[in-house]
Parts: structure tokens; sequence; C-alpha cells
């Protein structure tokens, strides 16, 4: 009887100690946050530019695609290409980023010649990108 009542008091007493343990234990963790977001390149340019460098941009590029309706419709496609690979979680590869690149290249061009004074706006652009995407990676 003496053995059966000290297996019951010890096994009473693990229970109840292992109960607080995961009480103390579950009460010490915090859920893990990620980061707060970057807001992307597009958040990065805006900051970097003066509303009215940002008008001025708008303004050109609404120039070029209303005489250059196709080049309006090729930047749609490439959007919508980019935005239905985000969504999937799959990332663009490498002709979609050449492709990207080649039409950033080319509606720059044209909007230079809509706007020779865009230059400066342009690099500006080039630099905030650069400052994000050093940072995103510095993050990582």
């Amino acid at each position: 009887m003496k053995t059966t009542s000290l297996r019951h008091i010890a096994l009473l007493a693990v229970v109840l100690c292992s109960g607080s343990l995961t009480t103390a234990f579950a009460q010490a963790t915090t859920p893990i946050t990620p980061p707060p977001s970057t807001g992307g390149t597009a958040a990065a340019n805006a900051k970097a530019l003066t509303p009215a460098e940002q008008a001025q941009l708008k303004a050109a590029r609404d120039k070029v695609f209303a005489t250059n309706p196709e080049l309006k419709t090729q930047g749609e496609a490439l959007r919508a290409a980019h935005k239905a690979a985000k969504k999937n979680g799959t990332p663009m590869s490498a002709d979609s980023v050449a492709q990207a690149k080649a039409f950033k290249d080319q509606l720059r061009a044209a909007m230079l010649k809509v706007d020779p004074t865009l230059g400066p706006i342009f690099a500006k652009q080039d630099a905030a990108r650069a400052a994000h995407w050093g940072a995103v990676g510095a993050n990582q």
C-alpha cells in the first residue's frame, strides 16, 4: 500500500510540475512577426521624387502612351505577367526580367524624346532603387 501511495504522489508531482512548466513556456514565447514592409521599388521611387517631378514623369509617360499604344499594351502585358507570378509565389524568370528591363529602357528613351529634362529625375529614381535594394539585401 505504501508503494502505491508513493507512486501516486510521485505521479501527481510530475503532472503538477509539467502543467506549470507548460504554462510558463507558453507565456514566455511570443509570435514571430515579420519586419515591416519596405513598400517596394515604386514606393522608394515615390519617396525620392518631389510631387512636381512625379507629375512631370506622369505627363511624359501619358504622352508617350498616347502616341504609342503598342508600347502601352506591352507594358500592361508585362505588368500583368509580373502580378500573376507574384500572386503564384513564383520568381520572375531571367527572360521576364530582361523583357522588363528592355521595356523600361525603351519607355525611358521615348519619354526623353518627349521631355529631355527627365534625365536627372531618372538618375534620382535609379539611386533610390539601388538604395532600396541594397537595404533589402542587407536585411535578408
